[in-house]
């Protein structure tokens, strides 16, 4: 992303996502579902489908996959990516949603009913249960 268009992104961050809950237009919450991926990861260490990021990145990755009609690559659900081409996907994915607001500006007042962050979650599978085994004296 050139400096501008970063500038712009983060015009469009204040203009179409809200504080909290989920985005009024459907812009605002492909940006707001790309924000949280790319939080999870930079502040917390988050990737989707790995330990604690099944329950903070799946639901928000498989909203993502519907906008953009497309799976990620097989890479990212099976926790392969070594941190460096993790965080090559998030940078990545930031410029992808980008591009794909600016190619589809409708998007920007289309009526939002989703919430990407827990409409697409599945109960039995975006569950850390890594911790779920009984310590032993």
């Amino acid at each position: 992303m050139t400096e501008a268009e970063k500038k712009e992104w983060a015009a469009m961050e204040d203009r179409l996502m809200p504080p909290s809950g989920k985005a009024d237009t459907v812009a605002g919450e492909i940006i707001r579902a790309t924000g949280r991926i790319w939080y999870r990861w930079w502040n917390d260490g988050d990737k989707i489908n790995v330990g604690y990021g099944k329950e903070t990145c799946n639901g928000t990755a498989r909203y993502l996959e519907k906008i953009r009609g497309a799976d990620f690559p097989a890479e990212i659900w099976g926790g392969r990516l070594d941190d460096d081409g993790y965080t090559k996907f998030t940078d990545g994915l930031v410029d992808e949603m980008y591009a794909f607001i600016k190619a589809h500006p409708e998007l920007e007042t289309a009526p939002n009913g989703e919430d990407s962050r827990k409409d697409f979650i599945d109960e039995d599978l975006d569950r850390d249960d890594s911790g779920d085994e009984e310590c032993e004296d």
